[in-house]
């Protein structure tokens, strides 16, 4: 008797550990393609001004991001 439960123990432990390594696979992947995902579209906005500008006034209610450094370089911090 003694030896089954140690048997279904290590069985056990053995398929947590094989869901574990599954489950980090996946979510490496997941975060990997996510990364890709933003390094396109991030490129994809600095080339075309077109979808900038779409994005921004979508994000912002403005396309015009000169404001913005405008603000930055006109603001004073004291």
């Amino acid at each position: 008797m003694v030896v089954v439960v140690a048997v279904v123990v290590v069985v056990v432990e053995a398929v947590a550990a094989v869901v574990a390594a599954a489950v980090l696979v996946v979510v490496l992947v997941v975060v990997l393609v996510a990364a890709v995902v933003v390094v396109v579209v991030a490129e994809r906005l600095a080339s075309d001004p077109l979808p900038a500008a779409v994005f921004g006034a979508a994000v912002f209610g403005s396309a015009d991001f000169g404001w913005v450094s405008s603000w930055a370089l006109n603001s004073s911090w004291e």
